[in-house]
């Protein structure tokens, strides 16, 4: 929660990380459509915290801060090409 409880800051060393939605900003980036469902817990943890989804946590947002968020979406494969991109223009 620490991190979703931006911009309170967890401790002195650590920044305050904006993962896919802004609460702060009502902005969101994410890849894919939003449904994937996505929980903190790995299976072999033996444990699982809240499952939900990317749509449901922005919906959630905005229930809270009582407006829209302004949504982008790129596919996996628009992803895929921009780490391409990313890898081949390093310099070696």
């Amino acid at each position: 929660m620490d991190y979703f409880a931006s911009p309170q800051r967890a401790s002195p060393y650590l920044p305050p990380l904006i993962i896919g939605v802004d609460f702060n900003k009502c902005e969101a980036n994410m890849v894919g459509t939003g449904d994937e469902p996505f929980y903190k817990w790995t299976e072999q943890m033996g444990m699982v915290g809240s499952r939900t989804t990317w749509n449901q946590l922005i919906k959630l947002g905005e229930k809270i801060r009582g407006k829209n968020f302004g949504v982008k979406r790129v596919t996996i494969d628009e992803t895929l090409k921009q780490c391409d991109l990313i890898s081949t223009d390093r310099m070696t």
